[in-house]
């Protein structure tokens, strides 16, 4: 959740504290005389409730891209015990499209690079939703050789690997898609970047068709050292490529990505 500073106002921490951050107001120009004593101000009530919380709530950062500042607010059990400020956002699943050319998935304006558990709890949840949309007759799992491939319990991949090869397939639908997994790997074996691009090149030549797409799943944090698709992905006007995820890059750690590949008609 976010809020810019020309919206938030001041409040002192209480036991609704996030809830009344959120009733925001707009403040004027005579409300507000000096902008730098209420940054302060706000940034000082997030960190007394950090202190009465024992938990992580957030924090005022200035965010490059907005030109502004923005306050982020991390809610969970501790921070939002009855689900007051929870329960206003957007329920369902929420699948964000990254630019590939300039995201970074593994930092944010917080400045962490790991995600946290219910962070890839999160990722999995909405990662599922979104393939469990995808129609699909083939699922492959690359690379094939068991001793190179290394399982990781965290991996949001792995678990949704899992879960959709124990799942009921699509009917023999000649327009369904492919979908196509990255398994982790042995680091000291193989190079993540490299396989993944072996697997696009792949994915292009053999399974991509005009009625036949292909979605591939992969790990880019956690270990797995991709911050970023830039160099990855090939440009080309035959070729329809989108990068989703399962929580928003600029708010939070990304480690499993959804590369979806369309051939274009034109």
């Amino acid at each position: 959740m976010t809020v810019t500073v020309g919206d938030v106002c001041c409040c002192s921490v209480g036991k609704d504290w996030i809830v009344d951050l959120l009733s925001v107001h707009r403040s004027t120009v005579t409300e507000v005389l000096d902008q730098t004593a209420l940054l302060q101000q706000i940034q000082d009530n997030f960190t007394a409730a950090g202190k009465l919380y024992a938990a992580d709530i957030g924090g005022l950062f200035w965010v490059e891209s907005l030109r502004m500042n923005v306050a982020f607010f991390l809610f969970s059990d501790a921070t939002d015990k009855h689900l007051k400020a929870r329960n206003r956002l957007p329920g369902g699943p929420q699948i964000h499209h990254c630019d590939a050319d300039s995201i970074s998935f593994t930092q944010t304006h917080f400045g962490r690079e790991s995600s946290t558990t219910l962070e890839r709890e999160r990722e999995f949840w909405n990662l599922l939703s979104f393939l469990g949309t995808v129609c699909y007759r083939q699922l492959h799992v690359f690379p094939s050789e068991q001793l190179l491939c290394a399982d990781n319990a965290a991996s949001v991949c792995d678990r949704l690997r899992r879960q959709l090869l124990t799942s009921p397939t699509s009917t023999g639908n000649t327009a369904a898609a492919s979908l196509v997994f990255i398994r982790r790997t042995n680091s000291s074996l193989v190079d993540h970047s490299q396989l993944l691009r072996r697997v696009l090149s792949y994915a292009q030549d053999d399974l991509l068709t005009a009625r036949h797409s292909v979605y591939i799943v992969t790990d880019v944090g956690l270990g797995v050292r991709l911050p970023s698709l830039q160099g990855v992905l090939e440009s080309s006007k035959y070729i329809h490529t989108a990068v989703y995820s399962g929580g928003k890059p600029m708010f939070s750690p990304i480690s499993c990505v959804v590369i979806a590949l369309h051939l274009s008609c034109s």
